[in-house]
């Protein structure tokens, strides 16, 4: 094993400092480094009062991964070591790899691999005219090219 391969399983970044979750509170690598188990926070909302469960971060991780016809994942490649995601309950996900990846965690750390909410895609069919989120601010107003409007989200 060399030396990175055992930092980023540690979830350490190159530098030796620690990865710090936003919406896990821990994680566990098991098997040899081939199943990573995330604890979610619980309590955590959408902007629209739904819960983030589980299953909006297997949604999410499984889109970016496979998307669907018509959806462009220019990272997709970056989840091929993925064999399967599950929710067993729900605050946790279940992260099954083919091989050990050392780069899982930098991989779902990336802030482009958000964490959509599932209920409002399978309702809208994507999140091109939806402006919802579960961070500190909320939109509050958005007009493309022209505004932002947030606020915090309490």
């Amino acid at each position: 094993m060399h030396l990175q391969d055992h930092v980023l399983r540690q979830g350490l970044k190159h530098d030796g400092t620690s990865y710090v979750p936003n919406l896990a509170k821990s994680w566990e690598v098991t098997q040899g480094g081939t199943i990573y188990t995330f604890q979610l926070n619980k309590g955590v909302k959408f902007h629209d009062g739904d819960e983030l469960t589980a299953a909006d971060v297997v949604f999410s991780l499984e889109r970016l991964r496979n998307p669907p016809k018509g959806v462009l994942s220019p990272q997709k490649d970056l989840f091929q070591s993925i064999e399967r995601i599950e929710a067993p309950d729900p605050y946790t996900v279940k992260v099954t790899l083919q091989y050990s990846d050392p780069l899982l965690i930098e991989t779902v750390a990336l802030s482009s691999h958000v964490i959509f909410p599932k209920h409002v895609v399978e309702a809208k069919g994507d999140m091109k005219k939806t402006v919802l989120g579960s961070g500190p601010f909320k939109f509050v107003r958005f007009e493309p090219g022209v505004v932002g409007e947030f606020a915090k989200n309490n």
